[in-house]
């Protein structure tokens, strides 16, 4: 029987502003969240990739930001080499230039 665990996320508001205000649009992070079939995953990625598509058309390939929900936020997973996104109220951690941040225990 699997044990359900309690996880602390951040606010997808705090999370937004991160990826906004602190993160530089090119800048490498590592997210830390919970995938929408429960799994954890941790994740380096970055913002701002437009790649070349290769083959008959020269067109950029750019993720699909037209979402109804904001709250998906879409990056450049560095070791897949795709576009992959990660629900911002699903967050635990944020990591980038040795900056943990993660939500803060209640009392």
């Amino acid at each position: 029987m699997a044990t359900a665990v309690a996880h602390r996320f951040l606010r997808a508001a705090v999370v937004k502003k991160i990826l906004r205000d602190l993160i530089p649009r090119h800048q490498i992070f590592t997210v830390t969240f919970i995938k929408e079939n429960g799994d954890l995953r941790m994740m380096n990625c970055r913002r701002g990739v437009f790649t070349r598509v290769t083959g008959s058309t020269n067109r950029a390939s750019r993720p699909n930001t037209n979402r109804a929900d904001r709250n998906v936020i879409c990056v450049f997973d560095l070791k897949e080499n795709d576009y992959r996104s990660f629900r911002a109220d699903k967050v635990l951690i944020i990591k980038t230039s040795g900056v943990l941040i993660q939500a803060a225990e209640e009392e």
